[in-house]
């Protein structure tokens, strides 16, 4: 058959190469044989409605797992629900410098609208070995924009942990046992609040945690210092308890003496009294914050627990000394001026040990 022109066929017409009508889909071509029906290369196929065809190197394919409906695009879902959508599996941000000195940063943005139509932004950061202009070496940085200020560290190695476990924030630890546990020290240039006691100054306490200088009242609330080499007072310092009296508060200074005992001394005249020389302190008629008064209100006043020591002036002289009651008697065989030390427990003396090994807060 040899047309000059064309060759017009009815719809229902069929050309057919070789007895063969070829199937849908295919297009007549020339072989080096012939012509023939085969399928285009390059072609095609049908997919999943928003499916991306992906090419083998050879055909186009259907099985893409990237899916855009038109206005979102999701991939490993058919329904993305945001401008990117991934389903199942993760997203992968990567520098990777060729060498330990080359800077490179990663980074992602979050953009929204700041004051007066600007442009606001958030970028989390994470450096390479070499640094990454201004992010430190290997750790990830929190940086606000416009501002260009680094607002959030954590550095790679550090022991900063946010909520571990529990609700618990740990800055030099692991293992935070509280909700705030710090191991190191703690500075505040404003000042220092716990609920709404909030202190912004207060007097030093010493230069580190070796050398404390006290320039007022350090108050324990009755709990222990321990582990103490010395403590040294400096112009006239006092280590109390101090003795609340009346509404007045008495401070009785340290004695150097063992065991918890309190001192004081004086002097009196032997004075004849009907056939004995005698003199009598009489401690319910003492002055009120006088010496002695404090003196006999912190001890246990016995027999058993004061004991006296009286010495003759200027010659010699027998005397001794009784307890009765509120009073102490001393007897004498001649009136003679005489000085006197008095020494008497205190009355919470049996609640201070003197070994150490008696103490059970300190046992080796």
């Amino acid at each position: 058959l040899d047309v000059n022109g064309d060759i017009n066929l009815p719809s229902t017409g069929i050309i057919r190469i070789a007895g063969s009508a070829g199937s849908t889909g295919q297009v007549l071509t020339r072989t080096s044989t012939g012509m023939a029906w085969q399928t285009a290369a390059g072609s095609l196929p049908s997919g999943t409605s928003g499916q991306t065809l992906r090419h083998d190197g050879t055909n186009w394919l259907a099985n893409s797992n990237i899916y855009n409906n038109g206005t979102n695009v999701g991939i490993g879902t058919t329904g993305p629900g945001e401008k990117l959508h991934v389903e199942g599996g993760n997203i992968r941000i990567r520098q990777f410098p060729a060498n330990d000195t080359t800077p490179s940063l990663t980074s992602l943005q979050l953009w929204n609208r700041g004051s007066g139509g600007t442009n606001f932004y958030w970028s989390l950061y994470t450096a390479a070995v070499g640094g990454g202009f201004g992010v430190y070496p290997n750790a990830f940085e929190i940086w606000e924009y416009p501002a260009t200020r680094r607002r959030f560290q954590i550095i790679s190695g550090g022991n900063t942990i946010l909520v571990p476990s529990g609700g618990n924030v740990g800055i030099g630890t692991t293992t935070p046992t509280q909700k705030l546990h710090v191991t190191g020290y703690i500075r505040g240039d404003s000042g220092l609040c716990i609920g709404t006691n909030c202190i912004t100054t207060w007097s030093s306490l010493g230069d580190n945690l070796g050398n404390h200088t006290a320039t007022t009242m350090l108050n324990m609330n009755n709990n222990n210092i321990i582990n103490v080499n010395k403590i040294t007072l400096n112009n006239g310092g006092a280590i109390d308890p101090v003795y609340e009296l009346n509404g007045k508060k008495y401070s009785t200074y340290a004695p150097f003496m063992l065991g918890v005992n309190e001192e004081i001394t004086g002097k009196g005249i032997l004075k004849q009294n009907g056939e004995s020389f005698e003199y009598s302190i009489d401690f319910s008629k003492i002055k009120e914050g006088s010496d002695l008064w404090v003196w006999y209100q912190i001890v246990k006043f016995s027999k058993d627990t004061v004991e006296a020591i009286a010495t003759p002036y200027g010659t010699y002289a027998n005397i001794y000394y009784v307890i009765n009651g509120n009073k102490l008697i001393f007897y004498g065989d001649k009136p003679v001026e005489f000085s006197y030390r008095l020494t008497g427990k205190r009355k919470d003396y049996n609640n201070w040990p003197t070994l150490i090994i008696d103490d059970k807060n300190n046992q080796k």
